[in-house]
């Protein structure tokens, strides 16, 4: 048979259509993470002649990457403009282009309850049990800095802060934007005297992280502190930190005053204010008060003896080496004591 014979014959046979494939990958990052910076990519594998790939399979291919049973996976719906759960029975679709790539973006956000409290039901609903992290306290905790100069320092608090559950931060007379770390031609700003019997030494010496004068870095009042409002010259300064990667003034509050009497009066009633700062009571032994405002020192100066005489508590993170932290390791250690200690509290009540 010639070669334009068979040819003929061929073409009369009814050929199968030529199978199509999509390939598909699944891209995840934890909440509080960017997709782009921090997502994770995993191929799922190809699919031939498929339209569809339904939420089950992709869930399955996940439990071998990520525990979910303490973090839940959401994918974006733009009919709700947010992340939802993926069910067994969320169906994503897949193009019939022939090579095509797909990417499943997942987002796993911590669960809320542990799967001992759903499976034992109202019993235990109401004690609060989580997988990874305590209840919801019945109180709250603010924390900020008094005269902090170093923007990676503010960022690193601002994400701390956010991350451990604070419910604002604060940040009073600030020296972020002279180059020597002043703002205006002021010192930093000085607080108040706490009224007492025998008075204040305005110039006393301070125990802070600096070992330093509560005025060391010139003397002098508060000329210069806060001559523009927050809204129009402070806001880039004080939120703009090349350490803030999660962008925490988006999610919680974050206030500024110019000096120590414009905080003093917009303090939250029934709260404690805390100092932290050397020569307190140790943090290990501490018992962190249900309402708490959190003051930390500047990098240099720590935190004036009159702040610290006008809170209510003082505490003290130990060392092994020397007592003087950074203000924003101080800051992180602290907000983590005290969710650990909430931690081992909600251990211990869902255990009776």
């Amino acid at each position: 048979m010639s070669a334009a014979t068979k040819a003929e014959a061929l073409a009369s046979f009814s050929l199968s259509p030529t199978a199509t494939f999509a390939d598909v990958w699944v891209r995840y990052f934890y909440h509080g993470g960017t997709a782009k910076r921090d997502g994770v990519l995993e191929h799922l594998g190809r699919r031939f002649n498929a339209k569809e790939l339904a939420g089950a399979e992709v869930l399955e291919f996940l439990a071998t990457h990520v525990d979910l049973e303490r973090h839940e996976a959401r994918v974006y719906s733009n009919a709700l403009e947010g992340w939802a759960p993926m069910q067994a029975d969320t169906i994503f679709s897949l193009s019939a282009e022939a090579g095509e790539v797909h990417r499943v973006d997942v987002q796993l956000f911590a669960r809320t309850q542990s799967s001992e409290a759903q499976d034992d039901g109202p019993e235990l609903e109401g004690k609060g049990v989580r997988a990874g992290r305590a209840a919801e306290p019945e109180g709250y905790f603010l924390c900020g800095a008094v005269g902090i100069k170093t923007r990676e320092n503010l960022g690193t608090l601002f994400r701390s802060a956010y991350q451990l559950g604070a419910a604002g931060l604060f940040v009073i007379g600030d020296r972020l934007d002279q180059p020597s770390g002043r703002r205006g031609n002021g010192p930093p700003p000085s607080p108040p005297q706490p009224a007492s019997d025998d008075g204040v030494d305005s110039d006393s010496d301070s125990d802070s992280e600096g070992g330093g004068d509560s005025n060391s870095e010139g003397g002098g009042d508060d000329e210069g502190v806060g001559e523009a409002p927050v809204c129009q010259r402070e806001v880039k300064s004080i939120l703009c930190q090349p350490t803030d990667t999660i962008r925490a003034w988006k999610r919680m509050p974050v206030t500024y005053y110019d000096g120590w009497n414009s905080f003093a009066a917009a303090t939250p009633f029934g709260a404690l204010l805390v100092a932290v700062e050397m020569g307190g009571e140790p943090l290990e032994h501490f018992e962190h008060p249900e309402r708490a405002v959190y003051l930390l020192g500047s990098e240099d100066n720590g935190l004036p003896d009159s702040v610290v005489r006008a809170c209510h508590r003082h505490v003290a993170l130990p060392a092994v080496r020397a007592e003087s932290y950074n203000v924003a390791a101080a800051g992180s250690i602290l907000m983590y004591d005290r969710h650990a200690k909430e931690l081992r509290r909600e251990r211990k009540r869902t255990q009776l």
